[in-house]
């Protein structure tokens, strides 16, 4: 059970590592599932089925759980198994009544914000050994002494990661580089224009509103990325997308260094990921 954004990437490395291996696709509207359940789900002779692996989502585990919870699965593995932090939840209480021989988990943080949440997850790959809630937490919880040394020493059979140090000798040195360019024009005057505009609350320095000033920071700092943040053009103030998008470049100082580094790492055959914290 994936998440609709990694099902790509499950079927790429299904095809890598075990091309051997039916995997079939359960996605779609209820016309087509119907369809992948009538041709490619049972051998109609044996009633065995077709498949050795099935590739779904959580949406559609749940519309269609009459069907998936009926078969006897020998293996369940749940990506971004987060989602099953809360043990009331539908999906939760969907997903532990399967019939399965082996369940995993995989998920990049097992424990982010109560303890509930990782036993929810332990009561779901083993429900008999972590069957209470209360006695979990009595023996784990904040009140003991040596609390956390016993939780992670019970983790430890159940709890495989992979951390930094077991994989850096494949992972490429780490190179930061920081590059610092002028603001453009029109964010020159834009920024000019918000200090001058909340004069008054700056002056007052500490003494002022905190709330206030970290809003004036917030303004500042849009104005840093495209000022387009701050105050977007009218849909019909450019005769076309292009220039558009011409003019949105050459109103930051960063998007203009960005785009001639696209191009240079373009022709060079490189990769990018560009991170932004506001669009």
């Amino acid at each position: 059970r994936v998440p609709l954004s990694t099902l790509t990437s499950w079927q790429r490395e299904i095809q890598t590592w075990a091309p051997q291996m039916n995997a079939v696709v359960y996605l779609g509207d209820i016309t087509s599932r119907n369809m992948i359940r009538t041709h490619e789900w049972m051998h109609p002779q044996t009633k065995r089925l077709k498949f050795n692996i099935l590739l779904t989502t959580y949406e559609i585990l749940l519309k269609d759980k009459s069907f998936l919870g009926g078969l006897n699965w020998a293996f369940i593995g749940v990506d971004e198994a987060h989602r099953l932090k809360n043990d009331d939840s539908l999906l939760y209480k969907t997903l532990i009544d399967f019939k399965s021989n082996h369940r995993l988990l995989i998920t990049g943080t097992p424990l982010q914000n109560s303890l509930k949440e990782l036993w929810s997850l332990l009561h779901f790959i083993m429900p008999e050994k972590f069957s209470s809630w209360e006695d979990f937490e009595e023996e784990h919880g904040k009140g003991r002494e040596f609390g956390y040394a016993s939780l992670h020493k019970e983790l430890e059979p159940f709890l495989l990661r992979r951390v930094k140090k077991d994989v850096e000798k494949s992972l490429p040195a780490k190179v930061e580089q920081i590059l610092r360019m002028e603001m453009s024009a029109l964010q020159k005057q834009y920024y000019k224009w918000i200090l001058t505009r909340n004069y008054k609350a700056l002056s007052k320095g500490s003494k002022g509103s905190t709330s206030g000033f970290l809003n004036i920071m917030m303004e500042l700092k849009k104005c840093c990325n495209p000022w387009y943040l701050i105050k977007p053009p009218d849909d019909n103030e450019f005769y076309n997308k292009q220039e558009a998008l011409q003019h949105l470049i050459r109103s930051s100082g960063k998007l203009i260094l960005l785009d001639k580094l696209l191009i240079r790492l373009r022709e060079r055959g490189n990769r990018v990921l560009i991170f932004s914290q506001m669009v």
